[in-house]
């Protein structure tokens, strides 16, 4: 399994992300992936790699 996957799982089970400022969630993850996936105002969009499972279709973002 990718270190992202875990990575994610971890931030969020400990962390509340909701209500955070832009400048505090980019101290925590960094700067987003530049997509133009899930692209609306406000949202902050990181890709996290091939979904998990045995057959990864898809991607995993956290937005």
């Amino acid at each position: 399994m990718k270190k992202e996957w875990y990575m994610v799982d971890d931030l969020m089970n400990d962390f509340e992300l909701n209500g955070k400022t832009k400048e505090e969630v980019m101290s925590l993850l960094g700067a987003p992936s530049e997509t133009e996936y899930f692209k609306e105002e406000n949202n902050m969009v990181y890709y996290l790699g091939y979904e998990r499972g045995l057959v990864s279709i898809d991607s995993e973002w956290l937005v």
